[in-house]
C-alpha cells in the first residue's frame, strides 16, 4: 500500500534515487541530484513538494511538486512541476495520488496553476486533464533534455476567484484569435475578445546606445513607471524593484537603451544556460520610441550566447506589443484567461515563442484537445518558416533594394504565398490590377495579343507599375511550369507606405529606376 504526503528531509536520499532512476546521471538539472538542494525544496515556502511512500517501510517510489513562484508575488500562479513514478510501481494509479496530493496542498494558495505537459507521451497530459486541467496552448521545441528537443502542452486550472476577477474584452490581433478562441472554450469562457487588425507597431528606431544594467543605473531605471506600475505589456516571475541582488541570484539580466547619456528603457530576461532558452519579464520604457529596439536588441544578445528560443507572456489587451512582436518573428503559442494580476483585475496573457535556430516537426503525443492545440500552433510556425526561406529572395528584387531586414520583415506579414500550375493563368490582358506578385520559385511568359513579348524569372516582379497608376494589365501571365509566387494586395502595401513612410520613399524611388530604364530600353 502507498501513501501520498508532503516530503520530509529523510526523504531526499529517496528522491534522489528516484530521479537517477528514471533519468539516469546525465540528467542535466543536477539540483535534483544535490541533497541540500532537496532539503531547501522541501522547507521552502515556494515550493509544494510531494512525495509517494510505501507505507511499511516509507520507501520514495514518487514525487511532485508545484513552484508557486513563476509570476509576480500578486499573481498567485504556481506551475505543477515533474511528477515521476519508480519503473517498478508504475500503473498502480501513482500519478493520479501524486497530481490529487499536490491539488490538495495548493488549492487555498493559488488562484492560477498551469502544466507543461510532455509529449514524448501522453501520461502526463492524461492525468492533468483528467484533474480538470484545461489545454490552452501548445510550445514547439520547448524542452531540451539530454540533447532532444521536446514540445510541450500547455494546460490551466482556476481556483478561488480567479475568474470573476478576470478583466473582460481582451483586444488581440487577428493571428491571436484562433488559439485565444480556443483556449477560452476550452476553459468555459464565452469568447469575448475584440479583434484590432489596423494597430501597427511600435516605431522601429536605431539611434540608441546599449549596455547591461548594473547597479549606477538602477536607481535611474526605478523612476520610471511605464511598463513597471503603468501600461504594463509584459508579465513574469521577475520585477526590477525585487532588489538587484536577488536579479543577479535568479540568472537575470537587463539590456538598457540610453539616449545622449540618459536612460530611456530597458528589457529584462532570464537565462536557462541548460535548456537554451530565454524569457522575458520586464519591458520598462519612458515612450513608444525604443520598445521595437530593446526586443530587437535582446534578440541579437540572446543569438550570441547560444539561447534556442526566447518566450515572452504578453498583455491580451495590447495589439500593439503583439503586433510588434509577430514583425520580429515571435508566433503566438499559449493563450492563458485570468493569468497576471494587475491594478485590480486578473489579465490575459498570449504566450509568444522566438525560435532562434532551425524549426523541425518533432513527433508528439498528444490527447484529442492538445492536438487541436497543436494543429494551430504548428499552423502558423510552419508558414513562418517558409516565410524565413523566401527572405532571401526579396533581398535580390530590385523593387525591394536598400530596404532593410526590419522593412522587408513589414512587407513580407502582409504577403501570402500561392502557387500556379503550369500553363495556368495569372493574369489576363485587361484584368484589373490588384496585386504584386513576385517570382519566388519558376518562370513566368509575359504575352501580348497571344504574343509572347517577355519572361520574367526567380526575384522579379509582375505589376508593380500598377502601384502608380492603378491601370488594368496591358498584358497577360502565364505560369511556365509550377511557379511559387509571393503575393501583396495593392491595397495592403498602399496602407503599409501610409504609416511607414520611410518604405514608402525606398519603393518609389526604386519604383522611378524601374520606369526609368524601360524607357532609356525603348528610346522614350
Amino acid at each position: 500500500m502507498y501513501e501520498v504526503r508532503k516530503a520530509q528531509d529523510s526523504d531526499v536520499v529517496g528522491i534522489k534515487e528516484l530521479f537517477i532512476c528514471t533519468y539516469g546521471e546525465k540528467y542535466p538539472y543536477h539540483q535534483f541530484f544535490d541533497l541540500w538542494s532537496l532539503k531547501k525544496m522541501c522547507f521552502d515556502d515556494d515550493y509544494a513538494f510531494i512525495v509517494c511512500v510505501e507505507k511499511e517501510t516509507q520507501r520514495v517510489v514518487g514525487s511532485a511538486s508545484v513552484v508557486m513562484n513563476i509570476g509576480a508575488y500578486a499573481d498567485l500562479v504556481g506551475e505543477f512541476g515533474r511528477l515521476i513514478v519508480h519503473p517498478d510501481a508504475r500503473k498502480q494509479g501513482l500519478a493520479q495520488l501524486l497530481m490529487e496530493g499536490r491539488l490538495q496542498a495548493i488549492k487555498d494558495r493559488l488562484h492560477v496553476a498551469i502544466v507543461d505537459a510532455r509529449t514524448a507521451h501522453p501520461y502526463s497530459q492524461k492525468v492533468a486533464e483528467k484533474n480538470n486541467f484545461r489545454v490552452v496552448g501548445f510550445l514547439p521545441q520547448y524542452l531540451s533534455i539530454l540533447d532532444q528537443h521536446e514540445s510541450v502542452s500547455l494546460l490551466v486550472q482556476y481556483f478561488g476567484n480567479a475568474l470573476s476577477l478576470r478583466k473582460h474584452n481582451p483586444c488581440i490581433v487577428p493571428e491571436v484569435y484562433h488559439i485565444a478562441a480556443t483556449a477560452m472554450r476550452n476553459v468555459g469562457i464565452d469568447f469575448d475578445a475584440v479583434i484590432d487588425e489596423k494597430t501597427q507597431a511600435y516605431p522601429y528606431k536605431d539611434t540608441y546606445t546599449t549596455e547591461e544594467l548594473t547597479t549606477t543605473g538602477y536607481s535611474h531605471l526605478l523612476r520610471i513607471q511605464r511598463g513597471r506600475l503603468k501600461n504594463r505589456e509584459v508579465f513574469g516571475s521577475m520585477r526590477l524593484h525585487y532588489g538587484f541582488f536577488k536579479l543577479n541570484a535568479k540568472n537575470a539580466h537587463y539590456i538598457i537603451a540610453k539616449e545622449n547619456g540618459n536612460i530611456v528603457g530597458a528589457i529584462g530576461y532570464s537565462v536557462d544556460d541548460i535548456g537554451k532558452a530565454a524569457k522575458v519579464f520586464e519591458l520598462i520604457s519612458i515612450d513608444d520610441q525604443c520598445i521595437y529596439f530593446l526586443i530587437q536588441q535582446m534578440q541579437k544578445k540572446c543569438k550570441e550566447i547560444g539561447m534556442r528560443h526566447i518566450e515572452i507572456d504578453v498583455s491580451g489587451y495590447s495589439p500593439r506589443i503583439q503586433r510588434t512582436l509577430l514583425e520580429l518573428q515571435f508566433l503566438p503559442a499559449g493563450y492563458i484567461p485570468a493569468f497576471a494580476f494587475h491594478d485590480v483585475e486578473r489579465y490575459d496573457v498570449i504566450k509568444m515563442i522566438n525560435i532562434l535556430d532551425s524549426f523541425e516537426q518533432n513527433p508528439y503525443c498528444t490527447t484529442e484537445k492538445g492536438q487541436e492545440m497543436a494543429d494551430i500552433v504548428f499552423k502558423e510556425f510552419i508558414k513562418q518558416n517558409s516565410y524565413n526561406k523566401i527572405h532571401d529572395c526579396m533581398k535580390q528584387v530590385k523593387l525591394f533594394e536598400s530596404l532593410n531586414s526590419e522593412q522587408l520583415q513589414r512587407i513580407s506579414l502582409i504577403s501570402s504565398i500561392r502557387f500556379f500550375e503550369d500553363q495556368q493563368t495569372i493574369f489576363n490582358q485587361g484584368d484589373t490590377s490588384q496585386e504584386l506578385y513576385i517570382i519566388v520559385q519558376g518562370e513566368v511568359e509575359i504575352s501580348q495579343n497571344d504574343k509572347k513579348i517577355a519572361t520574367v524569372h526567380n526575384c522579379e516582379c509582375l505589376g508593380e507599375m500598377s502601384l502608380v497608376d492603378s491601370t488594368s494589365h496591358s498584358a497577360a501571365a502565364t505560369a511556365k511550369q509550377q511557379v511559387k509566387t509571393l503575393v501583396i494586395l495593392h491595397q495592403d502595401i498602399k496602407e503599409l507606405m501610409r504609416v511607414r513612410s520611410d518604405i514608402a520613399a525606398l519603393l518609389y524611388k526604386n519604383l522611378a529606376r524601374s520606369l526609368s530604364a524601360k524607357l532609356r530600353r525603348n528610346n522614350l
